[in-house]
């Protein structure tokens, strides 16, 4: 079972941990440590979800910081549970301080796996958007690629997953939906590898093939790319 799975497997044993915790809470002596195993089951869904869309835990670190949280929590609620007396409130608040460190080692971990997704994914396209706004019939596909890039770029900042999770669904969702109009595009013959070429600074004339030539000229946009000779 992958780290993500164990993660995914242990998230509905916290619920009926927190409800034991809070029946006959009246002394608020393990309410507050109940409260924060609900947050973060929340969490672990929010964390759960942009990791499998982006691909988290493939790396030794990230399946290390996944593994010890889970190990914790897993203790946090069997303790939780199972408590009856000082001692197990005493052992509960020492199992939180660590949880809580550890999760926030692993959200640091995730969010550097973020920063790194979204270069890849989004903003190593700039090039390749910047030339779509430059053809007037493609200029809405560049501008829907630019805010998807921008929207991306937020979950670099965010500060809790939950919020994160919102702001990656979003613009896997938009991805997809560009990338359904990339394909539309590069059913044209050697419309998408030509405007790639462009965006990377490898193009060569031998690329304006007679039917991106075609395709040019009905986009009118010949002028829009000039020829240089190379150095």
């Amino acid at each position: 079972m992958s780290p993500l799975e164990e993660l995914e497997k242990l998230i509905p044993k916290i619920e009926p941990a927190v409800r034991k915790s809070r029946f006959g809470e009246g002394l608020q002596k393990i309410s507050d440590i109940a409260q924060f195993a609900d947050n973060l089951r929340v969490n672990f869904r929010a964390t759960l979800d942009v990791a499998n869309r982006t691909e988290y835990g493939r790396r030794s670190d990230h399946v290390e910081a996944i593994e010890k949280v889970v190990l914790e929590a897993d203790t946090l609620s069997k303790v939780l549970l199972h408590s009856s007396n000082e001692d197990d409130l005493v052992r509960a608040r020492a199992l939180r301080e660590d949880l809580q460190k550890s999760y926030e080692s692993l959200f640091r971990s995730l969010r550097g796996h973020i920063e790194r997704w979204v270069e890849e994914q989004f903003v190593s396209q700039r090039g390749y958007t910047d030339l779509l706004k430059k053809i007037p019939q493609t200029m809405a596909f560049g501008l829907a690629q630019e805010a998807c890039c921008n929207e991306a770029l937020r979950a670099r900042t965010v500060r809790n997953a939950v919020e994160m999770q919102s702001i990656i669904q979003r613009v896997c969702e938009q991805r997809e939906t560009l990338n359904t109009q990339k394909e539309s595009l590069n059913q044209i013959p050697g419309a998408g590898n030509f405007l790639e070429a462009i965006a990377e600074q490898r193009a060569t004339l031998a690329d304006v093939t007679p039917e991106v030539m075609s395709w040019l000229v009905e986009m009118n946009a010949l002028e829009t790319f000039s020829v240089q000779s190379s150095s």
